[in-house]
């Protein structure tokens, strides 16, 4: 089984959605969440972290886990694949995102606005339908 960890960056009523470019492997041109699958011997809290860091480029204090779940992966083999959704916090509000590669560009979007998003995406929409219960 792997694990994913993606992070609920919320900054004035809007959250931190990214965008996969077209050529990537996985969820290509899709929306998601800050966040990525864990390395070997690595913990929730240091995959948070570091994926963060890598993603966007700025260090977060990372909260509690508000909701999980499994899909069955087409993009892994067999594969089932155990999200988990935490809650974070940008430790600076005002420096501005450096994206990596791994992302296009970003968006901070209400929770309506992330759900149109996610009417075409199943992770996304998986989260969405958790934030709003």
């Amino acid at each position: 089984m792997l694990e994913t960890h993606k992070a609920l960056l919320e900054k004035k009523g809007k959250y931190l959605v990214l965008l996969r470019p077209q050529n990537c492997h996985r969820y290509a041109d899709c929306w998601d969440l800050p966040g990525g699958k864990t390395e070997e011997n690595e913990n929730p809290r240091e995959t948070l972290g570091r994926e963060i860091r890598e993603e966007i480029g700025l260090p977060v204090e990372l909260g509690e886990v508000i909701y999980k779940f499994e899909i069955e992966s087409d993009c892994v083999k067999n594969a089932t694949v155990k999200f988990f959704l935490h809650r974070a916090k940008l430790l600076d509000a005002h420096t501005e995102i450096k994206l990596s590669a791994e992302h296009i560009t970003y968006a901070w979007l209400t929770l309506e606005e992330i759900g149109q998003l996610a009417k075409r995406e199943i992770v996304l929409d998986n989260y969405v339908r958790s934030l709003n219960k």
